[in-house]
């Protein structure tokens, strides 16, 4: 809960009501019955015909024809005769899975690769007075050369102080251990030499201290020897920050092989098993300063050009302190039908957060940034092993949806020929039995007007 002032004795509180169910909605039939898609022995609110196609389908194709069943004409007409709102529960014969999103890939973290270095072959050794200056980020590190007694180092003014010599291989390596020896440089480079050359390092891969250089002089007259070079470093991207599943089930959400296949897409970016029964995901508006980005579900079959976008959520976070956490947002809940301890049926709530999205559920956050910000509202904080939760973040991309079991079925008797054992693919002695003994169901019928079986 949040308080903003707006004006002097003007408050507005914000409630949290993630939490809270909503209240039953009143509906004037309960239909029992097989449809193309949708969540199975789940009763389900409809408000209108269209509505219901949304969720439930219409028609689908069993071998060279295309069917509808009778749930849908139940539908239709019980809506036509004025009817409001309608529970929807599907049944199906075997068993049926929702589908899961394919991979998504992360922003990933930059590792570093290979070392940025330099040298120089002195020609001579270091007299007195003359100095070598290594600058990077702004701050310049002075060692110079000096005759004994050699002065105490100002180690806060980054003025360091070695012998001098008579060679400029001990040049070398006097300067190499000052070097290695202050604290402040540590975390930025190493020195060595072989022999009279002089090498400088980055302290840890990467490129980081490609800009870090080198200079010889006295006085104001200093030359730049060099510039680190060479260090490179090589992203290394994880995958899935988080995991959709699809409310409904069977193989119809299905439009790809499996979860490194995003879908196979035409030319025009359309998916080659993309339908308007089946769904994708969209990432994009990536804000890495905020550790936000946009979730979009879009229609099975659009395509780049003319792209059908069913959901968008906006500014979706993976911080789960944060108002708009992924699962807060779109939602974590399905219901499955149950058994308890007396082998009695009901309707079991499994997840969290209510849904708030008509198509999928989030089923796993594997990269939650908690806290992404620091107390200074600006920087990015990292994770237990040091990593810019920046990393956690997807990148703007598309996928699909693989995995979901469980299809009509295609041998059934639809219109014709219906029989007491095989109504339209099912068995009305087992395929209904669930749903019609569950505590849930048996409610609902007693509760509304009639409850009307459509396959019958």
């Amino acid at each position: 809960m949040a308080e903003t002032i707006i004006s002097p004795g003007v408050f507005t509180r914000e409630n949290d009501i993630s939490f809270i169910q909503p209240a039953p909605v009143a509906a004037g039939a309960a239909i029992i019955g097989p449809t193309v898609k949708g969540p199975v022995e789940v009763p389900t609110l409809v408000t209108s015909y269209n509505d219901y196609v949304r969720k439930f389908g219409v028609t689908f194709e069993s071998g060279s024809s295309s069917y509808e069943f009778l749930t849908s004409l139940a539908v239709k007409n019980y809506f036509q005769q004025g009817g409001n709102s309608v529970l929807v529960s599907r049944v199906v014969s075997g068993a049926f899975d929702p589908a899961t999103s394919t991979d998504s890939t992360n922003l990933g973290t930059s590792v570093g690769s290979t070392f940025a270095s330099g040298s120089i072959q002195l020609a001579a050794a270091f007299t007195d007075g003359i100095e070598a200056r290594i600058a990077y980020s702004g701050t310049t590190y002075r060692f110079i050369a000096s005759g004994n007694p050699i002065p105490e180092d100002d180690t806060d003014g980054n003025v360091y102080f070695f012998s001098t010599c008579s060679t400029a291989q001990a040049t070398a390596e006097n300067l190499r251990d000052e070097i290695n020896g202050a604290a402040a440089l540590q975390s930025i480079v190493s020195a060595s030499n072989s022999t009279d050359t002089f090498i400088l390092s980055g302290s840890s891969a990467g490129s980081a201290f490609n800009t870090v250089t080198f200079s010889t002089g006295s006085a104001s007259d200093f030359t730049t020897q060099f510039t680190l070079e060479g260090g490179t470093n090589t992203t290394t991207a994880t995958t899935n920050s988080f995991v959709l599943r699809t409310l409904g089930e069977g193989v119809i959400y299905n439009n790809s092989t499996g979860a490194s296949d995003g879908g196979a897409q035409n030319s025009d970016s359309s998916l080659v098993s993309g339908s308007a029964d089946n769904i994708r995901w969209e990432i994009s508006n990536l804000n890495n300063a905020q550790g936000t980005f946009t979730l979009s579900i879009r229609q099975g079959d659009d395509n780049l050009k003319n792209k059908i976008v069913l959901e968008t959520f906006n500014n979706l976070s993976l911080d789960p302190n944060s108002g708009n956490y992924i699962e807060k947002v779109i939602g974590t809940q399905y219901k499955q039908l149950t058994t308890d301890g007396d082998g009695s049926k009901y309707i079991q709530t499994v997840g969290e957060y209510v849904n708030r999205s008509n198509y999928v559920r989030v089923s796993a956050v594997n990269r939650t940034t908690i806290n992404y910000l620091s107390t200074d509202g600006i920087t990015v904080n990292t994770d237990s092993t040091g990593t810019s939760y920046s990393a956690s973040l997807p990148i703007a991309q598309s996928g699909s949806f693989y995995g979901a079991t469980g299809d009509v079925n295609s041998g059934a008797n639809f219109f014709g020929n219906i029989d007491s054992n095989n109504t339209q693919g099912l068995d009305p002695s087992t395929d209904y039995a669930d749903i019609i003994s569950s505590r849930k169901h048996r409610r609902l019928c007693v509760q509304h007007y009639f409850c009307s079986w459509s396959s019958l």
